[in-house]
């Protein structure tokens, strides 16, 4: 229960605003396989490192149990990320070593699994919208890229220069083309961002098909 605690703050909440808010059912699903392998996985390793060191910091097991929960999921947390190489000098029990890696591993793959969901979801999403809309959605996301200061001038030029040439394309003779470009670009930014989808100011319709003279 401890370590299902602190397994709910390995995330910050906007990661759960924006699953959710594309997929209620899938990352639901996968949010409670999350708190299962965090949770039931961090304390059972904070139990082996517990019986491994044999401590028992009180004389509750309760008690114990609380300590056992935190150093299993501060343990899981600490070994997310590319496994290290064991070095000839490090004495960390092998089962243990293991253990952890193989519960970073799968809270990794669920976290990468909401990830793609979300992305598959907003571009479902962005293909059923009209031009209009899809290029409001691509100004708003725009405009949240041009106010961040950990992306480079550079990117944010460049980004820019790319996503107005589509939105000018749209309705064109390459406009199915500036479509997929826009809608795989704001995909992406609301799946690796982790933001909550802006709802449209403009009334949702069907996707129109624009032709040309």
């Amino acid at each position: 229960m401890t370590s299902s605690v602190f397994a709910f703050f390995g995330f910050p909440f906007r990661y759960y605003a924006c699953w959710w808010s594309f997929s209620r059912l899938g990352s639901t699903t996968l949010v409670l396989v999350y708190f299962f392998v965090a949770g039931a996985g961090g304390g059972f390793l904070g139990w082996l490192l517990g019986r491994a060191a044999n401590l028992h910091p009180t004389s509750s097991l309760a008690a114990d149990g609380i300590f056992y929960g935190l150093a299993g999921a501060i343990a899981l947390r600490a070994d997310f990320g590319p496994r290290k190489r064991r070095s000839p000098t490090d004495r960390t029990d092998p089962v243990l070593q293991d253990v952890r890696s193989i519960l970073g591993f799968a809270v990794t793959w669920v976290e990468k699994a909401l990830d793609d969901l979300t992305e598959m979801k907003a571009g479902n999403w962005l293909n059923r919208m009209t031009d209009e809309n899809l290029s409001e959605q691509a100004n708003a996301i725009q405009s949240r890229i041009k106010g961040r200061s950990d992306v480079p001038a550079k990117a944010k030029k460049q980004m820019r220069e790319r996503l107005v040439s589509s939105l000018e394309s749209l309705g064109s003779a390459n406009g199915a083309e500036a479509r997929g470009d826009i809608v795989w670009f704001c995909a992406e930014y609301y799946s690796t961002s982790h933001i909550p989808r802006l709802e449209s100011r403009l009334r949702p319709q069907s996707r129109r098909v624009s032709t040309t003279a």
